[in-house]
C-alpha cells in the first residue's frame, strides 16, 4: 500500500454508512434490537477476544482498559478487572484529538467492535497508544469491509431474524478495508502492528501460534467448545472480522 494516500474522496459516502451503523446504537428502538443481536451473537466472541488478548500479556496482574465501554454497545461488562472510560457520550461522539489522557497507563487495552464507528480513527489510535505502558499492548477486533457476496450470504443464512440481518449488513457497510486500516495506522504513526483476518485471534486455528495461545490460557478451550456448539458458529464466520494488535514499543 502506498503510504500517505488520502481517503478524503470517500469521506462523504463513508460518513453516511457510518451514521447508519451508529444509528443502531443510538436510536432507542433500534438499540433494543442491537442488544438482542449482541446477546445472541457477540457475547461468546467478545469473551474469546478478551481471553486471547490476555494470553498475549506476560504480566501476572496487568492493568486493563476496556476501550469500548459496554454500556454504549449493549453488552454486559465481561472483564471485571478492567477500567472503563468515564465518558458523557458514545465513544464515536468524542473528539480524541483533545480528549484527556487516562489517569494511568495500561498493560492491555481492549477495543471490541467499535473502530468502524469512529469518525477520526487515527486520532483514536493515537490516543490509545499514548495510554499504554512501555510494554503495553492494544488489541482490536471488528468487522472487515472486503468480504464477498458469497460469504455475506453464508453469514446471513445463519441469522434467522431479518432485523438482525439488516443490523449486520449496516455494520459491514461501515467496516473498513485492510488498506484503510493501514492508512489509519500510518496517520497515527504506528509502524509496528499485526493485522490479520479470521482465524483464532488472527491465527489459523491449528497453527503453532494458536495452539500456544490456547496452552497459555485454560479458559480458551471451554469457550471454543461453547462456540462450536452454538448455531451461529462456523469456521467461515471468523472471516468477517479483522484482528489488530499493536504495542507501545516495536514488539507486536
Amino acid at each position: 500500500m502506498q503510504k500517505g494516500v488520502s481517503y478524503t474522496n470517500e469521506t462523504r459516502t463513508f460518513s453516511l454508512v457510518r451514521q447508519q451503523a451508529c444509528h443502531w446504537y443510538e436510536d432507542p428502538l433500534a438499540h433494543a434490537h442491537t442488544i438482542e443481536y449482541e446477546k445472541s451473537y457477540s457475547y461468546l466472541p467478545r469473551l474469546l477476544f478478551e481471553e486471547l488478548s490476555l494470553a498475549q500479556v506476560s504480566k501476572n496482574d496487568p492493568t486493563i482498559l476496556d476501550g469500548a465501554p459496554a454500556e454504549w454497545l449493549g453488552r454486559q461488562s465481561l472483564t471485571e478487572k478492567a477500567d472503563r472510560l468515564d465518558i458523557p457520550a458514545p465513544l464515536w461522539r468524542l473528539d480524541f484529538r483533545t480528549f484527556p489522557q487516562a489517569a494511568r497507563k495500561y498493560d492491555l487495552i481492549l477495543v471490541y467492535s467499535v473502530l468502524r464507528l469512529m469518525p477520526d480513527p487515527p486520532a483514536f489510535l493515537t490516543w490509545l497508544k499514548r495510554n499504554l505502558t512501555p510494554e503495553g499492548r492494544c488489541c482490536f477486533v471488528d468487522f472487515i469491509g472486503n468480504i464477498d457476496e458469497e460469504l455475506t450470504r453464508h453469514i446471513l443464512g445463519r441469522i434467522p431474524s431479518k432485523v438482525h440481518q439488516q443490523f449486520l449488513l449496516d455494520q459491514l457497510a461501515a467496516a473498513p478495508k485492510p488498506e484503510q486500516i493501514q492508512q489509519w495506522l500510518f496517520n497515527a504513526r504506528i509502524d509496528h502492528y499485526r493485522l490479520a483476518i479470521g482465524g483464532l485471534g488472527g491465527y489459523e486455528e491449528r497453527s503453532e501460534k494458536a495452539l500456544t495461545l490456547i496452552a497459555q490460557n485454560t479458559h480458551l478451550v471451554p469457550l471454543l467448545m461453547q462456540l462450536s456448539r452454538s448455531g451461529y458458529k462456523s469456521r467461515r464466520a471468523a472471516e468477517i472480522v479483522f484482528h489488530l494488535t499493536f504495542a507501545h514499543g516495536g514488539d507486536h
